[in-house]
């Protein structure tokens, strides 16, 4: 991250690389290479709006009998923003986010475009402890995909839509303990790709 001046204000320039190993049932399901582009700035006393560009290079591993169609590994590309509102302590605020999502896989079925709309909050429960609350709306559209089914031929449209929760207790001003619940309701034109999904968890956040 690196602070430097533009439009006459402060703005905050950030980039990150993550490297994200997926498992599904005990077997590695993925491999991702992420990079994220950021510039953090404050329009107001009280505001904040993060822009972002994030592109991952993805591989799945197998990629099953027919790769041209049905193999997920490519590029995955995310492009939008996040904007803050902060009560007067900084110890609340309220939060937009959209952005506009885009894929180009080698099996055509995945190639995607798509938005993200996103809004939340975030609040202290207790001296120690805050609270922090979203819900947001994924649609995806599938300009090239083609069913395997042959009773199906309809093109793909996904619309996902999510319920997040998490209770974060700071142990020291380094170092805190947080637990999540979200719950995904994901419907596609095609209804065999419908589903329900609860995920729960902690992490441990370590400050430097």
């Amino acid at each position: 991250r690196k602070r430097s001046q533009a439009f006459n204000r402060d703005v905050i320039y950030g980039v990150r690389y993550e490297f994200i190993p997926s498992l599904l049932e005990g077997n590695l399901f993925s491999l991702k290479n992420q990079w994220i582009l950021s510039a953090d700035f404050r329009f107001t006393p009280r505001t904040r709006t993060v822009f972002f560009d994030r592109l991952a290079v993805s591989n799945f591993g197998r990629d099953g009998s027919d790769p041209p169609r049905t193999s997920r590994d490519g590029f995955y590309h995310d492009a939008g923003f996040t904007h803050y509102w902060y009560s007067r302590d900084f110890r609340r605020y309220v939060f937009f986010q959209e952005e506009f999502n885009s894929a180009f896989t080698r099996g055509k079925n995945f190639d995607q475009l798509g938005n993200t709309s996103r809004l939340g909050f975030h609040t202290p429960l207790l001296k120690k402890t805050d609270l922090d609350f979203s819900s947001g709306l994924e649609t995806g559209f599938y300009p090239n995909f083609s069913s395997l089914s042959s009773l199906d031929r309809s093109r793909r449209r996904d619309m996902n839509w999510d319920l997040y929760a998490a209770v974060t207790h700071h142990l020291t001003p380094n170092l805190a303990l947080r637990g999540f619940y979200r719950f995904n309701n994901s419907t596609n034109q095609n209804n065999f790709f419908d589903y329900d999904r609860h995920v729960g968890g902690a992490q441990i956040i370590y400050t430097l």
